[in-house]
């Protein structure tokens, strides 16, 4: 997913004209906690003002353009989601600025939005089971994982590798796979047979609630 697909394209930045008291003003009804500025003639970008400097000022009756900070993060619009959420979270960014390589503002995509992406990126709406393994990083060939589920018969919606520490200090992947059906049993079953560790499984948690729910019926009913 390109991080284009998820900046909105009706987002109004500041120009260089307006006063702080407005951009004040607009930016605690956004929330936004920074905005860009931009040259509306050639659209490009020229930095950024902070809600948290405009609320210092004695005279908000002044342009935006002398509280200018030049320095911003800038992502380019072909960059993928991921790549975009990794710059965000080393940098503790709440937002960042899509420009073209010219510095052509685009517009701008907060941590929320990447965020959401990020999550959609497992298909989670669509029905199916969620499991989680565990391999040492020596053995991690993620082809060789797929391949066992393909010739079980399911279809992979979504995966997802977390790279760790295990508990006897060697790193290890933890690889999480939304998978078309909620039946995991044979998956398990033969994945338990390759070595692989199962950390997580959707469907055996449901039926452990089932199961719960199901003893506190009898419970009650042997109560009454």
């Amino acid at each position: 997913m390109f991080i284009t697909e998820v900046t909105d394209p009706h987002e109004k930045p500041l120009k260089a004209s307006d006063i702080a008291d407005y951009a004040l003003r607009l930016m605690k009804e956004s929330g936004e906690a920074t905005k860009a500025v931009v040259d509306f003639t050639t659209r490009k970008l020229l930095g950024e003002i902070s809600q948290d400097n405009l609320m210092l000022l004695k005279d908000t009756n002044v342009a935006v353009m002398q509280l200018l900070n030049r320095k911003t993060t800038n992502v380019l619009p072909d960059m993928h989601i991921l790549d975009v959420a990794g710059i965000m979270n080393r940098e503790k960014l709440s937002q960042v600025y899509v420009t073209d390589q010219d510095e052509l503002f685009i517009g701008t995509v907060n941590n929320a939005t990447v965020f959401k992406a990020i999550s959609n990126l497992m298909n989670p709406e669509e029905e199916g089971a969620v499991i989680m393994v565990q391999v040492p990083a020596r053995d991690y060939q993620l082809s060789d994982l797929i391949r066992i589920l393909e010739l079980e018969g399911v279809k992979i919606f979504g995966v997802g590798a977390q790279r760790i520490l295990s508990d006897s200090d060697y790193p290890a992947f933890r690889i999480s796979i939304k998978l078309n059906n909620t039946d995991t049993s044979r998956v398990v079953h033969v994945l338990n047979r390759y070595g692989y560790v199962i950390l997580s499984d959707t469907q055996k948690e449901e039926n452990d609630n089932e199961l719960h729910d199901r003893a506190d019926e009898l419970m009650r009913y042997l109560s009454i």
